[in-house]
């Protein structure tokens, strides 16, 4: 190990993950503070990390202060805008029939004024009347939002990815002057759609155009959760493994071809031939890819490489890993939000660390079996840290699939495409043999998914229970330790056996989960878990019940639920729930359309529930009642250690008046879920009043289309002196019940710099 460029690249890396865990930006003043160090560092060596860690630091906090100086000016959000500008990469078609795409904005007007926001935007169009090619000049009508997302313990932060990507705004194409204003000549993008719609014609299972050109938007749901079951997904992203590929062949092929002439190598070494041709292997796959950002990543990694061959330094396998980790970090420092720069440098790092000499009496197969049980050791409390999901198939699934793939349809595929650019012949012919290799392995993945013991899913480990086993991990995997060594792999078992903290008896944790319009709250007990209902249901490929619901359980590690509750049948209430149900068993479902829920009862009032000295009861509706719709939603009231909580589902004023004529003092409680989102129909005054809760949660979606909750019912909540809290805001609200804790926000505790903040 070269320790001069890992005592560059550690604290470089160190020092760029830090600045991304601050709630804001630091001033830029501080940045003064590399000057002394830099002349002390020259005197003390030994300072030398430190100089790095504050130049890793400050250089992302430069980079990310420029991105996020471009920002949707707040008069103009969710109004109509016209915008000029281009079309870029390849536009995704829906299910639906909609468009999404990326458009880079050449200039803005709003009302006939001009507005200074030159960003890159992500775009829906419902009903584009001609197909979109990649580097078109559109003029289109849209409305805009600032990047936000759904803020949920265990949810997948979508501001952070947007941010990520440099995108500063999204929307959707409203009715209005839209015209194309340009069709692209010869481009990169176009090429690469062209090649994409060639592929796709050929090969129907849409995994081959995602390996020739990025484009994964053929491949569907249960696709990917197969990838994802048996470890191999990493296949279909054109990144470290495939370029890597293809500059070693392009690297062999030119020094053997310039190895032909003794006069050529007069002018110039075959290593350093086969240097020059492998990053030109990388650059032309990563320009088929349209440069995404993996891919940038990766092509930068073999330019690191290849560049010392060519100028003639020594590459050791370290040396080559830190250099090219710390021209990644200068290159592009927001990759450390990315799971692929951890994975991928992961990945490589435990290789050249388990496996520095590869013996070469043994057998490629056998070291390819020791390189994977490396990486199922290894990167497993990467994995179950990133996704909580981890693969005992993965190692049995790679040795087989990633040789079949990377050395026979990932080349036949390529020369295919060439073929087909150049319009040689046998292209049609190579694409659909290459189609049907890809065919016939496919149904030995579904058959490691399907087996029982092929993934698993955990709870969300706590960072010091990663560190804890990656270094067990180190340790157990060091050869110059004895045969004790393997012990260290005990420090894996807190990852799976660590408790979640859990409600002591007689507690209750309420948490109303931010799924935008919609409503979806979890209630925990010391032992027992409720969920009243899941969200909406947005499309057929996104859902609250599996983008939200989900993830917060599993991240809590619960592992069934107890008690599944339906308020009604509004779909921002059960759109979720099939999707849900698909992760969990349920006990126990009750709902006020039965008919709906499968093996479920009627929410009748009257009926209870005591777990673990925690009360759940069913204020409405009462059989007969007359009820209907919104009115007939299930209102259960908490009650734990003396304090109580109300769910209400849409009820509206007829089942508010109800519940003040036959439960008036039941629904005196000190927590409630307004009704309805706070629309309008609902909170009248002698509810409230009779209510009257310290502490209210308004469940309603970012600049939704209602305009909830509605000013005259927040307004009422402040006259009565209740703290309330917008989900569109604060995302999660979890109230303790029971407890001396006091209620939290998700979003208030878990700000970074790229987070969308929290209104006062």
């Amino acid at each position: 190990m070269n320790h001069n460029y890992a005592a560059t690249a550690i604290p470089l890396l160190a020092g760029v993950v830090l600045l991304f865990q601050l709630p804001q930006l630091p001033d830029p003043e501080w940045s003064i503070i590399i000057f002394p160090l830099l002349l002390i560092s020259y005197r003390l060596p030994k300072l030398t990390p430190l100089l790095w860690l504050l130049v890793g630091f400050l250089w992302a906090a430069f980079q990310a202060d420029l991105r996020l100086s471009v920002t949707l000016p707040e008069s103009v959000e969710g109004r109509d805008l016209q915008l000029v500008g281009e079309v870029v990469n390849l536009p995704q078609q829906r299910p639906s029939g909609a468009v999404r795409f990326l458009f880079k904005i050449e200039s803005a007007r709003y009302q006939g004024e001009w507005v200074n926001f030159p960003a890159t935007i992500r775009l829906n169009w419902h009903h584009a009347y001609q197909p979109l090619e990649p580097d078109q000049r559109w003029q289109l009508t849209v409305r805009l939002k600032q990047p936000h997302g759904f803020s949920n313990p265990g949810g997948f932060d979508w501001e952070r990815w947007l941010f990520e990507k440099g995108i500063r705004a999204t929307g959707y194409v409203r009715k209005g002057n839209n015209q194309l204003l340009q069709q692209p000549s010869a481009t990169l993008n176009g090429v690469r759609h062209q090649l994409s719609l060639w592929v796709g014609s050929i090969d129907t299972t849409g995994v081959l155009a995602a390996l020739v050109v990025g484009d994964r938007q053929g491949i569907d749901t249960e696709q990917w959760d197969t990838l994802r079951n048996t470890g191999t997904s990493h296949l279909m992203a054109i990144s470290g493994l495939h370029i890597g590929l293809v500059a070693t062949l392009f690297f062999f092929l030119f020094r053997w071809g310039w190895s032909i002439s003794p006069r050529l190598l007069l002018y110039l070494p075959a290593q350093q031939m086969g240097a020059a041709g492998a990053i030109f292997g990388a650059l032309g796959y990563a320009a088929l890819a349209g440069f995404s950002v993996p891919t940038q990543r990766a092509v930068v990694m073999v330019i690191v490489v290849m560049g010392l061959i060519l100028l003639r330094r020594s590459v050791t396998p370290w040396r080559g890993y830190f250099a090219a980790m710390v021209a990644v970090l200068l290159f592009d420092p927001f990759s450390v939000l990315s799971a692929g720069f951890w994975l991928s440098f992961g990945a490589v790092g435990w290789i050249l660390y388990a496996l520095p000499d590869a013996d070469q009496r043994k057998s490629m197969w056998v070291v390819m079996i020791q390189m994977q049980g490396v990486l199922l050791l290894g990167m497993l409390p990467l994995l179950l840290y990133l996704f909580q999901q981890g693969s005992l198939i993965a190692p049995l699934a790679n040795l087989v699939i990633v040789p079949w793939v990377s050395l026979l349809v990932v080349p036949l595929t390529l020369l295919s495409a060439l073929l087909h650019l150049f319009s040689l012949p046998g292209a049609d012919l190579l694409l659909s043999f290459s189609s049907h290799l890809l065919q016939w392995c496919w149904p030995l993945l579904e058959w490691f998914s399907a087996l029982p013991f092929s993934h698993f899913s955990t709870s969300q480990p706590t960072l010091w229970m990663v560190i804890l086993a990656l270094t067990g991990v180190a340790v157990a995997l060091n050869r110059n330790i004895g045969w004790y060594r393997w012990l260290a792999l005990s420090s894996l078992l807190p990852l799976f056996l660590w408790p979640q903290p859990r409600p002591s008896t007689g507690e209750a944790w309420v948490t109303v989960l931010d799924v935008g319009q919609g409503l979806a709250t979890v209630v925990e007990t010391h032992e027992k878990v409720m969920v009243y209902d899941t969200g909406d249901r947005f499309s057929s490929t996104f859902n609250a019940g599996s983008a939200v619901v989900a993830p917060f359980l599993h991240a809590r590690g619960w592992k069934q639920i107890d008690l599944l509750v339906i308020s009604h049948d509004d779909r921002d209430h059960i759109g979720g729930m099939d999707a849900l149900l698909q992760q969990f068993l349920v006990v126990e479902a009750i709902s006020s359309v039965p008919e709906q829920v499968d093996n479920s009862s009627y929410c009748e009032a009257s009926n209870q529930w005591v777990w673990s000295g925690v009360v759940l009861q069913l204020l409405h509706p009462r059989a007969n009642d007359g009820m209907r719709g919104n009115d007939r939603s299930c209102v259960i009231r908490i009650e734990a250690s003396g304090e109580t909580a109300l769910l209400t589902g849409d009820i509206e004023s007829a089942a508010e008046t109800a519940l003040l004529n036959y439960s008036p003092t039941a629904i005196d409680v000190d927590t409630v879920v307004v009704p309805h989102h706070g629309s309008h129909t609902s909170s009248t005054l002698p509810w409230l009043e009779a209510v009257s809760p310290r502490w209210a949660i308004i469940p309603s979606g970012y600049r939704n289309r209602y305009r909830l909750p509605r000013e005259v019912v927040v307004r009422r909540y402040r006259e009565q002196g209740v703290k309330f809290w917008n989900s569109a805001d604060s995302g999660a609200v979890r109230i303790p019940l029971g407890s001396d804790e006091s209620p939290s926000a998700w979003r208030e505790q878990n700000l970074k710099i790229w987070s969308d903040r929290p209104q006062s």
